[in-house]
């Protein structure tokens, strides 16, 4: 019985560095930017901007507040991933951006990765 408790304590003792140790490497792996995600950020970050004006022309100024505030979250989460978007409230430099990451992310997909 004894040794089993102590079997049981030696597991544990190496088992604890290796896992903060896997942790840490986890966490210091960067995710690449993918093209079809930066796109995706990209068409939906233009679809809240443009339903942030309709509820602007509606008057409704919390659903406007609340999908602004969606937006910014948006460029939160695809800042690190995909520097590249920086959608400007113009409506044609928002759809150059779209088309140009549609693009990269079709001829991903079309050449299996290889391009």
């Amino acid at each position: 019985m004894l040794l089993r408790i102590a079997g049981v304590v030696a597991a544990l003792a190496l088992a604890l560095p290796l896992s903060a140790r896997a942790q840490a490497s986890a966490a210091a792996v960067e995710v690449p930017a993918n093209p079809a995600r930066c796109a995706r950020f990209a068409r939906e970050i233009i679809q809240y901007q443009q339903m942030a004006g309709r509820a602007a022309q509606l008057g409704n100024r919390e659903w406007e507040t609340k999908l602004e505030d969606h937006v910014e979250r948006l460029r939160e989460r695809a800042e690190p991933q995909c520097p590249e978007i920086k959608v400007s409230d113009s409506t044609w430099e928002s759809l150059k951006l779209l088309l140009r990451l549609a693009g990269k992310a079709a001829v991903t997909y079309f050449t299996f990765g290889a391009f």
